[in-house]
Parts: C-alpha cells; sequence; structure tokens
C-alpha cells in the first residue's frame, strides 16, 4: 500500500514547523510554559503548538483523513479508537523527549507517521538540533538524509548496545531485564524514542526494548528499522508489531537470533 502524499513534501512540512515552533523556544521556555500531564509526564506550550499546526496540515493533506496525536490523546483518550477504523490516520507526536526539550538537552524529535487499517506506509523523524531527516516508505527502503540506512547483522550481543525502559528494584522482571543488561557491550535507558530508532537504524544502538507502545513513539520508528533490514518481535508471542498494539515489550534486534537470544536469556519473567 503507497502512501497517497508526497514523502517528501510532508518531510519539508515537519521540518517547518519543528523551526518555527520548536528551536526558537528551545532553552528559552518560562517556567509557566511547563505543566504535567500526569506526575513525571512533562507537556510544554510547545507541545501543543506543534501538534495542533501539523494536525491541521496533515489532515487537509488527504480529505478524509484522521489525526491522533499524543496531546489528544492525552486530553481525550478516546481518539486513540481513530486507529481502529480503516481511514488513513496521522500520528503524531509533536515533540518526543519533552523533558529533553524542557531541560535544555539535544535529543528531541517530531515523529508522524501514516497508518491505514493498522498498517503503517509511512513515517517520518525529524531531528531539529542537528537538522537531520530519517523516512520510510514501506516497501521502499528507510534514508538518513537520502542516504540508504542498513543496521549492522551478525553481532554478538557481548559488543551490542542496548536501549531499554529498565524496571528499578529487584522484582522478577527487572532481574529478566537485568540479565539482558549485562549480556549486552553496553546498554542505557531510552530517552528520546525517536533520536533512538534514527540511531537504531543508522548506527550506535543495536538493541531498543520499550515496554510501553504508545503509537505515536514507535509506529514510524518499527516501519524505518524494519525498511534498515532489522528484526522485531513482541516479547510474549513474537507477533510483529502494529499500531494498535498497546502491551510490550517490543524487542528490536539486527536479526532474528538476536532477538532469540536475548528473549530466552530474560526468560518468561519479563512479562510479570
Amino acid at each position: 500500500m503507497s502512501p497517497p502524499v508526497d514523502v517528501a513534501a510532508i518531510g519539508d512540512l515537519i521540518r517547518t514547523i519543528a523551526r518555527e515552533e520548536m528551536l526558537p523556544r528551545f532553552r528559552q521556555l518560562a517556567e509557566h510554559e511547563i505543566s504535567h500531564k500526569t506526575p513525571g509526564d512533562l507537556v510544554t506550550v510547545v507541545d501543543h503548538a506543534v501538534e495542533d499546526r501539523l494536525s491541521e496540515a496533515l489532515a487537509a493533506r488527504i480529505p478524509g483523513s484522521v489525526t491522533v496525536g499524543e496531546e489528544a490523546v492525552a486530553a481525550h483518550a478516546a481518539t486513540l479508537d481513530r486507529l481502529d477504523a480503516e481511514a488513513w490516520a496521522w500520528v503524531i507526536d509533536p515533540l518526543d523527549g519533552t523533558r529533553n526539550f524542557a531541560e535544555g538537552r539535544v535529543d528531541f524529535a517530531s515523529i508522524v507517521a501514516l497508518v491505514r487499517a493498522g498498517v503503517t506506509v509511512a513515517g517520518w523523524i525529524y531531528l531539529p538540533v542537528t537538522d537531520r531527516f530519517a523516512v520510510a516508505e514501506a516497501g521502499s527502503g528507510a534514508f538518513l538524509d537520502g542516504d540508504r540506512m542498513r543496521v549492522e547483522q551478525g553481532m554478538p550481543l557481548a559488543q551490542q548496545t542496548g536501549a531499554f525502559s529498565r524496571p528499578r528494584g529487584t522484582t522478577a522482571r527487572a532481574l529478566a531485564a537485568g540479565r539482558l543488561a549485562d549480556a549486552l557491550g553496553h546498554q542505557r535507558s531510552i530517552t528520546c524514542a525517536g533520536a533512538d530508532y534514527v540511531r537504531l537504524c543508522g548506527g550506535g544502538l543495536s538493541l531498543m526494548m520499550p515496554r510501553s507502545l504508545h503509537p505515536w513513539d514507535h509506529a514510524a520508528g518499527v516501519l524505518m528499522h524494519g525498511e534498515a533490514g532489522g528484526f522485531h518481535g513482541l516479547v510474549a508471542d513474537g507477533r510483529p508489531y502494529g499500531p494498535r498494539e498497546r502491551t510490550g515489550p517490543l524487542l528490536l534486534t539486527p536479526d532474528r537470533r538476536s532477538w532469540e537470544q536475548a528473549v530466552a536469556i530474560m526468560g518468561p519473567a519479563i512479562l510479570a
């Protein structure tokens, strides 16, 4: 299924809005422009401004399409149900890595995915500070600034770098994640899904295991990773991810062998 839009033109739109709304406010936010949706979950005036502009502009590109934005879902949870329909749906993370943005760190992104009937057909990830753009179209490959991205396959786990949401404490799930961390060459936390997906597809990161499966975080990136030659599956049963999935963890690796080794190391306790 091909997207009924000019993929490059959508990228230009995302870049323009990010440059106009994000960069002038980066490291310039006033305290009253930052709030909490829930304890620990920040939102800023920039999140809302970018989402409002993207939602309006993208919906106009495909008549009858709908938008599913992170902030719209936060305000009205039923907005997420739009993904269950057959219409074209724009899935929008206006400012991925909001905490990084609010604290003056450079790892933040705008992420957009185009979905129909539960299938992601195109994805865009823009990193405003470095002006880097990753884009993928189903069946056509994944590209970073025009260069094709390829994951490095065949690397032993002990040489791989992983990013995942590692549970705290000594629960069975935390210990299972710790076993995987110990088996890797290096591990760290996911701080910005968009930036980490670009690293996962283009180098610098080998393995990623998010537990929360918000579609605005993962629909574009999972497509991108697959188009770059990577392998993924839900840890529970190996099923491929789709933007309607809600329950993780999801494991993305360079190849099937790495995925199977990582799941075996963690064991069933990771699902606790």
